[in-house]
């Protein structure tokens, strides 16, 4: 996009590029929460599902991790409304 887009390419390719690891950081940061509170040994789904089954997690730290991961994918998925720089990324590869 920033090479061969339309009028404001470098605009909205530093826009995509800042919302996304935006999204990626918090998604991280999310799911690196939920390892670190179950105190599970491994990141292995399986192994994370029994350490929170044995312990669950209080309501303040699931409410808080929700959170993350909420706005983390759902700008990188571009939900509503967190899809500011979708539109402005999806039109600047149209040469106009």
């Amino acid at each position: 996009m920033g090479v061969w887009g339309g009028r404001d390419r470098s605009y909205a390719a530093m826009m995509m590029t800042i919302y996304l690891t935006v999204g990626a950081m918090l998604s991280l940061v999310g799911l690196v929460a939920i390892y670190v509170k179950s105190g599970a040994s491994s990141f292995d789904i399986t192994v994370l599902r029994d350490a929170l089954a044995s312990s669950p997690l209080g309501e303040f730290t699931q409410t808080h991790i929700f959170g993350l991961l909420l706005f983390g994918f759902g700008i990188l998925v571009s939900l509503w409304p967190f899809h500011s720089w979708a539109p402005l990324g999806y039109l600047s590869l149209i040469h106009i």
